[in-house]
């Protein structure tokens, strides 16, 4: 089903993108409807189509720059929501699975009146006066806990608070760090998921990014890394799909990565890079400096840690194992400013070289997309790389009006 946006016009979409909310909410109350609907198509369920749609205004809202007619609007969500959907079906799969199956009960979709609401709060971030009531909380409880230590202590023998003390002291410890290994991960997903900036990488586009907590990150072509509105005031944690290699800056929170089915923290000083795009089932990592810890989520959990020197390759079921030399050279050589490939079919290497140098070829016989071909050329030279294609392959580069093609020779 194509989507379509009743009342979305060049009027609408130039106040929206002056940062009008009143126009986002004209926008969103047309939208639903459809976006429900096409989130449905993929979900079957009202309330999981509900939360791709909370998470996908605000995404809008951030990009809305880039949007140049009510067409393009258009699509772009046409597109968005489908795969927002998809990867929400996975998401739920994969917990289904580590329930041994169990289906979460469905419950009714909340109305757009409630989804509004959530998307403006995640624009605008808490009120002043949600985080005084918070730490008004966390000030009572702290007193609360006070007055019932010293009350234990005027009535219990020193013998028994000794070993109450002890007991307390191994349950927190037990269980706040339970808490924050469960819990974590899904934080950094709920704020990368709700995130409102996001820095992208073209087709054929490298480059050196400086984060806001003055982090440094080398981006590959296709990359897109998400950050959470409060990123560096109360977490260091950001969403990364494609392939980036990060230089955190040393501070007192931990810096994160979200990639795939993977969680990187670097505690101190490091240089880390990771590779995972959406076509492919895997996520590698690659550790120079320091420490990084990987924490593997659903459906199989599990936690390492990665030092100089070491790589990781982690599959779809969280199992890992070490990478080959030249899956490494295929995820990490742009980092050296080198295009590689290995033993893959002709078809993938013409979209790697789309992917990595803008350039797109075409093969006059399609039947040859299936041949295996290896290959490496520097990423600075596009006429190197069509000739390193050409030896591998042994076809001949040619034009076709204003169309690259790879040819069989005349014989």
């Amino acid at each position: 089903m194509s989507l379509s946006i009743p009342g979305l016009n060049a009027d609408l979409l130039a106040k929206l993108k002056s940062g009008d909310l009143g126009a986002l909410e004209t926008l969103f109350r047309a939208a639903f409807p459809a976006l429900m609907a096409k989130a449905k198509e993929t979900l079957g369920d009202d309330s999981a189509a509900a939360r791709v749609v909370e998470r996908l205004i605000p995404k809008l809202f951030a990009e809305r720059a880039a949007f140049t007619t009510p067409d393009a609007l258009t699509s772009m969500l046409d597109g968005a929501v489908h795969e927002a959907a998809v990867r929400e079906r996975s998401r739920l799969a994969g917990i289904r699975k580590r329930d041994d199956g169990k289906a979460t009960a469905s419950t009714a979709a909340p109305s757009a009146d409630e989804v509004w609401g959530k998307v403006v709060s995640v624009i605008k971030g808490p009120s002043a006066e949600a985080l005084a009531q918070a730490e008004q909380m966390k000030e009572k409880l702290r007193h609360e806990a006070g007055g019932h230590i010293r009350e234990m202590t005027k009535q219990t023998p020193f013998y028994v608070r000794a070993l109450v003390g002890l007991a307390l002291v191994g349950a927190v410890g037990v269980g706040g760090y339970l808490f924050a290994k469960s819990g974590e991960k899904g934080r950094l997903a709920r704020q990368i998921s709700a995130a409102v900036k996001d820095i992208k990488t073209g087709t054929g586009q490298r480059g050196n990014v400086t984060l806001d907590d003055s982090s440094q990150a080398m981006f590959g072509a296709e990359t897109r890394v998400t950050i959470p509105e409060q990123f560096n005031d109360l977490a260091r944690g950001i969403g990364l799909e494609g392939a980036a290699e990060f230089t955190p800056k040393v501070a007192t929170l931990p810096f994160q990565v979200l990639s795939g089915n993977v969680m990187f923290t670097a505690p101190g000083a490091a240089k880390f890079a990771i590779r995972h795009y959406k076509e492919e089932d895997y996520v590698i990592a690659r550790v120079k400096e320091g420490t990084v810890t990987v924490e593997v989520q659903e459906p199989n959990e599990s936690t390492q840690q990665m030092t100089a020197g070491q790589t990781l390759l982690i599959k779809p079921d969280g199992s890992t194992a070490q990478p080959t030399e030249a899956q490494l050279n295929e995820a990490f050589g742009y980092v050296d400013g080198t295009f590689s490939i290995d033993q893959k079919p002709l078809r993938h290497t013409l979209a790697m070289i789309k992917r990595w140098y803008g350039t797109e070829m075409f093969l006059e016989d399609t039947t040859m997309g299936g041949q295996l071909v290896s290959m490496s050329a520097p990423l600075t030279s596009t006429t190197d790389a069509i000739k390193a294609v050409e030896t591998a392959s042994g076809l001949n580069f040619g034009w076709e009006g204003q169309t690259m093609v790879l040819k069989k020779p005349k014989k």
